[in-house]
């Protein structure tokens, strides 16, 4: 299940230009990501995150009412955790809870200045997508710049 939420979530944003073909009069993610202003790159981000969630409840939603999963697993763990099949479903997917709904007008400046500083501090790595680098920032994954960038070294986020 976490596996199509994932693939649904890149295969929307893929529609929106963030193709992995990087010519040379064409500029790499990261070094997009920093042209665009404060507020675009939250915009951004807060997009994808709103998109990302909308697509996570309507599929999980979608495989409770349309199929009627009955395996012995699933029944195992509603009993156990007495949530939905839906609410298991959604707790698997990607969560972004450091939204801050206290400051309206920068919710999302945790993720921007996080990704920014990544890239302004390692320019080798700018051909990573911010998609990649902001799914990695979900809850209970790596925090800061230099987190991404021992996961990148390790080969856990993929250039």
């Amino acid at each position: 299940m976490y596996r199509v939420i994932t693939v649904l979530s890149f295969a929307f944003v893929s529609l929106f230009g963030c193709g992995s073909s990087y010519g040379s009069a064409q500029l790499r993610p990261g070094d997009q990501w920093l042209k665009m202003t404060t507020a675009m790159r939250e915009q951004w981000t807060a997009q994808f995150v709103a998109g990302y969630n909308f697509a996570a409840h309507q599929i999980c939603d979608f495989v409770e009412s349309d199929f009627q999963p009955d395996s012995s697993s699933l029944r195992a763990e509603v009993k156990r955790t007495q949530e939905s099949p839906t609410q298991i479903c959604l707790n698997k997917t990607y969560h972004f809870t450091r939204v801050n709904h206290a400051q309206p007008d920068r919710e999302y400046q945790s993720y921007d200045s996080t990704i920014t500083t990544f890239y302004i501090g390692n320019p080798e790595f700018r051909e990573i997508p911010p998609l990649m680098l902001l799914l990695h920032l979900s809850d209970g994954r790596e925090s800061t710049p230099e987190e991404l960038l021992l996961d990148v070294q390790k080969g856990i986020i993929k250039r």
